[in-house]
């Protein structure tokens, strides 16, 4: 969901004004002057992760009016139910430790290493004795 400042600008200097001061925001707090004129601008002084949704709105609304609002407000849509969609398989999977899980190829190749020595044995008469022989 699209979050939207309180206030809109007024006209396309304000715009480009707001849109200044909320990508100044967006990267550090700024000062008394600077954030009195954006709280005049767009109602309230935002958190830097708001500004630069904000920045991105007016940017957006700026451009392409509200068609690229409503594609925007798509976009973050889909991508919400994408994280949504995969928290819940994440979720849903079996705990699988880490360790000691080996591959199937492995697994054969360790399989057949073990055939090769037994019959290596079974050709000898037994394993070895302790004493080499």
């Amino acid at each position: 969901m699209l979050s939207l400042p309180p206030k809109m600008p007024g006209n396309d200097a304000a715009f480009e004004r707001a849109i200044m001061l909320l990508g100044s925001r967006a990267k550090t707090d700024l000062q008394n002057k600077a954030r009195k004129e954006l709280v005049e601008l767009v109602g309230r002084y935002p958190s830097s992760e708001t500004a630069a949704e904000w920045k991105l709105v007016l940017s957006t609304f700026q451009k392409e009016g509200q068609e690229g609002l409503d594609r925007l407000a798509a976009e973050r849509t889909r991508a919400e139910r994408r994280r949504e969609e995969k928290a819940r398989k994440h979720a849903a999977r079996p705990e699988v430790p880490k360790r000691g899980i080996r591959s199937f190829h492995a697994q054969q190749a360790d399989q057949e290493r073990l055939d090769r020595i037994k019959q290596r044995f079974h050709v000898r008469g037994g394993p070895p004795d302790e004493d080499g022989g």
